[in-house]
């Protein structure tokens, strides 16, 4: 089975801008192991070498409201998703179609 194959049987297909959106080429970011349930509509953010996704939907699912991230190394290969980990348990809920917004270091 190639790696297209099975990111496609994972639900993942995950092209991110390795550089500027609009002046240097896109690459497929290869996750080597453990994958989040696939999703649509979901809120992504790059900061620190770290690819943060919060909710998103999936038709048979429902919609999401698990926060993960995935660090990105060089190589732009990604080892696993991990739970991102608050000072508390509350979150927003359940989100779809949202967006995130990065100022300065914060949230």
């Amino acid at each position: 089975m190639t790696r297209e194959s099975e990111n496609e049987k994972n639900g993942l297909h995950l092209n991110v801008n390795a550089e500027q959106a609009f002046t240097e080429p896109w690459c497929e970011l290869k996750v080597r192991d453990k994958f989040i349930d696939k999703r649509s509509c979901h809120a992504a953010c790059v900061y620190n070498d770290k690819l943060y996704v919060y909710g998103g939907s999936d038709l048979n699912q429902g919609i999401f409201h698990d926060f993960n991230y995935i660090e990105i190394n060089e190589e732009f290969t990604l080892s696993h998703w991990k739970p991102v980990k608050t000072k508390t348990k509350a979150n927003p809920g359940p989100r779809s179609r949202s967006a995130t917004i990065l100022v300065g270091d914060n949230w």
